[in-house]
């Protein structure tokens, strides 16, 4: 009997990465025929990196116990429930059913906003590690991807809260790529209170590398990781897997590139082509970076002794 289950299991689990890579393939032929748009305003960036990550993982023997928590999920789908989640707590906004479903039970924490970003000033010019410990307080975005990834790997926990644990997983590794998710310049919450105006769309600073740059590549994460093929080959020649290096890595363009050539104040800055030409080489090379760490991440958590 013990045998038969086994066989099932690998059989269930051997479909489901063959379902996917049809669903994946048929997702781009149909976009290439259609040009069609099927994402939301904002997802683009934490869908393109699940989907790089699950590329990653798919023949990975360290994907099987993945998928187990996942279900009938995807990394691509959880990806951004947890910007819902923050959404729902301060807004009272209605999630989506995956993230319903994600979220559902045990109950979610309260108070999740500070847990995606960590406000390191520009004006040290090489934060340490006692930077970081006295700037987060165990609650900011490394903290968090520590905290989570160690209920993602403990086996001893529900299949329900190993789900949540992913999802932050997931989420978070990708904030914390986003350079100003790492940064912040005279208290404006990581650019959030800079002004500026990206062709005829006004926004501010952090929303612009949030979103606009990441739609300058393609509205459709699909067609973005297809577009990111050299930057994730490029990345996977790198080695580096501390998340801490990471933040550092993330702040160096932040305070290099993204406040660079754009003034403090309430007025709005018009963004130049030439400031755009020297963002999309590092959103590309962050969103590559993101899915290739994150695949490496999980496959390092799922190879520790009792996490399968």
């Amino acid at each position: 009997m013990l045998v038969f289950q086994q066989i099932q299991f690998k059989k269930r689990s051997f479909m489901k990465k063959v379902f996917f890579q049809i669903k994946f393939l048929t997702f781009v032929i149909i976009f290439l025929l259609c040009n069609y748009n099927v994402y939301a305003w904002g997802w683009e960036g934490h869908r393109t990196i699940g989907i790089i990550a699950q590329q990653l993982l798919i023949n990975s023997k360290k994907f099987d116990p993945i998928n187990d928590i996942l279900g009938d999920l995807t990394l691509e789908q959880i990806s951004t429930c947890p910007d819902e989640l923050k959404a729902f707590q301060s807004q009272r906004r209605e999630m989506s059913p995956v993230c319903s479903q994600v979220f559902s039970s045990p109950a979610p924490p309260t108070n999740t906003g500070p847990w995606h970003f960590i406000d390191i000033p520009i004006s040290l010019t090489n934060p340490t590690h006692d930077d970081i410990e006295k700037i987060c307080k165990s609650t900011c975005v490394v903290a968090e991807i520590n905290k989570w990834s160690s209920v993602l790997a403990d086996t001893t926990q529900t299949k329900a809260k190993r789900l949540q644990a992913l999802s932050f997983v997931v989420h978070f590794i990708g904030d914390l790529h986003q350079p100003l998710h790492t940064a912040e310049r005279n208290n404006d919450l990581g650019g959030n209170r800079v002004s500026v105006q990206i062709g005829k769309r006004k926004t501010n600073l952090h929303s612009m590398w949030d979103i606009n740059l990441v739609n300058y590549i393609s509205t459709n994460p699909v067609t973005v990781t297809i577009i990111l093929k050299s930057d994730i080959a490029f990345a996977q020649s790198e080695t580096q897997m501390n998340p801490e290096v990471w933040t550092f890595q993330s702040f160096h363009f932040a305070r290099n590139v993204a406040y660079d050539g754009i003034p403090s104040g309430r007025s709005i800055t018009r963004i130049s082509d030439s400031y755009i030409q020297n963002a999309l080489p590092v959103v590309k090379h962050q969103l590559a970076n993101a899915g290739v760490r994150l695949a490496r991440h999980l496959e390092k958590l799922f190879s520790k002794p009792g996490s399968e």
